[in-house]
């Protein structure tokens, strides 16, 4: 279990699980924590999980919880909104077909209102599926263009006016696709010979790139420019502990989660691809 972020405004959201599953909101500008909101456990499974979280466009957050294969909606104020996928869907959990959300491990929102959810704890042809706001399937994304490929078990995805970013994690590269979900191209996220490339999240850059986290043996966050060429990575590998999601602050920083959740910081990039984190912000309720 990884940790998950997202923001929006003012409002830095932190997913983690320990005991339970919390999300944390944090004031952004000050990393003064808000609120924390703690997330039952759902339908057949006997924990919840904040596999990845969004903002939604009404001051909602939007929650995939693999362990219940199911896709969760809150308010801010931590009230449980709305529900898709459970039991039914987890009972098709070794098949590998439209409409089964199995294993949610990334949910981004579309301008449009499309969700886009990645899924599966291993390889899937329907390993990146879009779903309107009720739950109901719209279609799903073709790994490399190709209707029978497979998806690695993707557990990052983001998405801007014009594209979706996929970080396909055991394929070992950040796949793109147009809005309307035609596959364009391909980036290797391995920058050296023999290095185990594993991206958990990706980050469009203002302006062109990709930001790339990944995680195991080799983690590290990465800097592409907007052709796919590698700049160089954002931090000494020895600062970073399995990052797996990212964030961009109102003036340009970098924030990032890592070691499962517990650490969240922020990452000053006034010379990239050099940068330098700030202290962790505190997880824990103040005293």
């Amino acid at each position: 279990m990884y940790g998950a972020l997202d923001s929006r405004g003012q409002l830095l959201a932190v997913g983690y699980c320990e005991i339970q599953a919390e999300i944390k909101l944090f004031d952004r500008a000050r990393g003064v924590l808000r609120r924390t909101i703690v997330l039952p456990p759902a339908g057949e499974a006997g924990w919840a999980d904040v596999s990845s979280l969004c903002f939604g466009d009404d001051h909602t957050l939007w929650i995939a919880d693999a362990q219940a294969s199911m896709l969760r909606r809150v308010s801010l104020f931590g009230q449980e909104l709305q529900r898709f996928g459970g039991p039914s869907h987890a009972q098709r959990r070794g098949l590998d077909r439209k409409r089964a959300l199995q294993h949610p491990n990334a949910v981004a929102l579309r301008t449009d209102g499309l969700l886009v959810v990645a899924c599966g704890d291993r390889p899937l042809v329907h390993g990146v599926q879009l779903y309107d706001e009720r739950g109901r399937y719209a279609g799903r994304l073709s790994s490399f263009g190709e209707e029978e490929e497979c998806f690695g078990a993707p557990r990052g995805i983001r998405v801007d006016e014009e594209r979706i970013y996929v970080a396909d994690t055991r394929n070992g590269c950040v796949q793109v696709f147009s809005r309307d979900g035609a596959f364009l191209w391909m980036l290797s996220t391995a920058t050296s010979a023999g290095e185990r490339s594993l991206p958990s999240a990706v980050l469009p850059v203002p302006g062109g790139g990709l930001v790339v986290a990944q995680v195991g043996i080799d983690a590290a966050l990465k800097l592409f420019d907007r052709d796919g060429v590698f700049l160089g990575e954002l931090a000494p590998r020895a600062e970073l502990c399995d990052p797996s999601g990212l964030a961009w602050g109102e003036t340009g920083q970098l924030w990032v989660v890592d070691d499962l959740g517990r650490r969240v910081r922020k990452l000053e990039l006034a010379q990239p691809p050099a940068g330098a984190f700030s202290a962790p912000i505190e997880l824990a309720e103040p005293s």
